[in-house]
């Protein structure tokens, strides 16, 4: 976007929110930036807090990192790390890959060894711990609609994918967008927050359950609006087709991820697809939510602003991951 160590004048947030692949991730990040512009505001008056200063963020690496993980009470050190690779992924985005990023060393120090944190540590909220064998039951016809058969029965044979992959996923080969292929049981991800282009085979079952349940409405959107156009803000929608019982997709997300890495404990080709179908780095979610199984400790891949997550990459080579007929998890 800009010359590499060429700092640019301030301009707006919103002249990097086309680099951002959702809009979510964009407003995340804004209100990430706000909050840093807000704090510098206070010795440095003129400062817009909807404004780019790359050069002032630059200079001021050690006091940002400082507040924003004492705004955040980020005691941990994973969770500092990610909240800073956040800034880094905004000045990456601003001064170019070759950038010797201050935020990105800064990081890397804090993984080894965090700031220290004077506001007491808060206690997460008890997390609901649903298990698979339960969820199963709720994924079971009848449905309300078409839209929560098709959700459903994703879920049910272990697509619990998130939010934004269902809706961006069509019957129909759509450039940039998730492709189900039902006559070759392909499903050809485009889509994802992994940000890679790759194959899943998929189970018989599966492909058998969403014919009938598509019947003849034929190739378009998985989910479509009712004027069969593709949803665009999710906020609404996120909720409208979960079975009755769960409280968020995050709940079956890891219910499945906890049976998945029990069963599968071992087989790394069987995990390996699992993992690729709900598009995760690793099983850390699950851990989180049920603690179990025992598995070494990764960085988490729900970790927001991850610059990994918020820089688009190189383009993957498709790669087809499903090159066995996978065991429906919902028989």
């Amino acid at each position: 976007m800009f010359e590499v160590f060429e700092f640019p004048v301030p301009c707006p947030i919103d002249t990097i929110r086309d680099s951002y692949r959702t809009e979510r991730s964009f407003k995340n990040t804004r209100t990430v930036l706000r909050c840093v512009n807000s704090h510098l505001r206070q010795s440095i008056t003129n400062i817009n807090i909807d404004y780019l200063y790359p050069k002032l963020w630059h200079d001021e690496c050690e006091n940002i990192c400082k507040h924003l993980v004492h705004h955040y009470k980020a005691h941990e050190s994973d969770r500092q790390k990610s909240i800073i690779l956040g800034m880094s992924g905004v000045m990456t985005r601003i001064m170019g890959h070759e950038y010797n990023n201050p935020y990105k060393i800064k990081a890397a120090k804090v993984a080894k060894a965090p700031y220290v944190i004077d506001s007491p540590k808060v206690d997460p909220k008890p997390k609901s711990t649903l298990t698979w064998e339960d969820a199963l039951l709720m994924l079971e016809p009848p449905y309300n609609n078409i839209h929560a058969a098709i959700r459903c029965i994703l879920y049910k044979h272990g697509f619990a994918w998130r939010t934004e992959q269902v809706y961006n996923t069509s019957f129909k080969d759509i450039d940039g967008f998730n492709w189900i292929d039902l006559d070759n049981k392909v499903c050809h991800v485009r889509r994802a927050k992994s940000q890679k282009n790759y194959k899943l085979q998929l189970p018989d079952d599966l492909v058998t359950d969403l014919k009938h349940y598509n019947g003849d409405r034929g190739e378009g959107w998985i989910i479509p609006k009712s004027n069969g156009t593709r949803y665009v803000c999710l906020n609404t929608v996120s909720k409208r087709f979960l079975p009755a019982g769960v409280s968020d997709n995050v709940e079956m997300r890891n219910s499945f991820q906890a049976w998945m890495m029990e069963k599968y404990k071992g087989d790394e080709e069987q995990i390996a697809y699992w993992n690729a179908v709900m598009d995760i780095k690793t099983t850390n979610g699950a851990v989180y939510y049920y603690n179990e199984p025992d598995v070494e400790e990764e960085e988490s891949e729900e970790i927001e602003g991850e610059e990994s997550e918020e820089i688009e990459g190189e383009e993957v080579e498709e790669v087809c991951l499903g090159r066995y007929k996978p065991a429906s998890p919902g028989l």
